[in-house]
Order: structure tokens, then sequence, then C-alpha cells
């Protein structure tokens, strides 16, 4: 079993939101408007956020990474977590067991299973990979307030 994350950055996307200073942005818009790119969620080899029309979920970085990485971490403690998609959809996480954790995106329809270690691995991997893509791209977002709430663990 394996579970990987991982985003394409769009160009264009990308020089948009360079030009208007997102170090200088509100944060909560910052989350949630800035740096939205495709991101790929494989669960046991299983896309769960390719949708039913075969394109992938576009989301913002810094919100899904965080949120992501948080659910992950309630689910040490709790039976099930649930993620806010950007787009009015929800990620649901929930313990299988002591080890495996079930995953369903509520905008695809698709679900899979893991072992929680690796769902674990991958969320932390994923914040890393956006907060090191961020840190290159706008070096000045690391110095932001909320900065430390988003990428805590890094």
């Amino acid at each position: 079993m394996s579970s990987h994350v991982s985003f394409e950055a769009d160009e264009h996307t990308l020089l948009e939101d360079l030009a208007f200073q997102p170090h200088k942005a509100d944060p909560a818009a910052l989350q949630e408007t800035y740096f939205v790119f495709p991101i790929r969620f494989l669960m046991n080899g299983v896309n769960l956020f390719t949708t039913k029309d075969g394109s992938t979920l576009q989301l913002p970085l810094i919100g899904f990474s965080s949120a992501l990485r948080r659910g992950v971490q309630q689910l040490a403690n709790s039976d099930t977590c649930s993620v806010y998609l950007a787009g009015g959809g929800q990620f649901l996480l929930s313990r299988r067991g002591d080890d495996a954790i079930a995953g369903f995106c509520s905008i695809s329809g698709v679900r899979s299973s893991d072992a929680y270690d690796q769902v674990a691995a991958a969320s932390r991997q994923f914040s890393e990979d956006v907060s090191m893509f961020l840190q290159q791209e706008c070096p000045e977002l690391a110095r932001i307030e909320a900065w430390p709430f988003w990428f805590s663990e890094i």
C-alpha cells in the first residue's frame, strides 16, 4: 500500500498570484484563494481527486495542505475527520481498525484506503513540499504571522 499527495504548479496562475504580492494579503484570503493548483491524492494507487469528467481537483495549496495535516493528526485520537475542500466538497477520512484509514472525496465520489502511517507520511511530505515551493517562489511568505500555523511541524 502507498499514499502520495502532490500538486502541479501552473506557471500562469503562479505569476498572477505573485503579481498581487501574496505576502501582503490577508492570511484568510491567502489560505483560500492563492496558489490554486491541481492536486492529486493517491491512496493505495487510487487518485481520490479525479473528477467524473477526468480532470483533477484544483485546490488552494496552503488551505488544503494545512487542513489535511491537522485532519490526519486528529485521526490519532479520533475515528473520523472532515477536510473542507474549496469548491464546496469534503474529504472524509476515517479509521479502519488500528492501522488503516479510508478516504472519500465528496466531489469526485472516489474512495480508497491505506495504512495510517502511509497517509500520515504522505500528508507530512505534501505539507513540506508546499512549504518549500512557496518559500522558493515568495520567501516573504515564511515571515507572515500565519505561517507557523500552516506549517508548524516543518
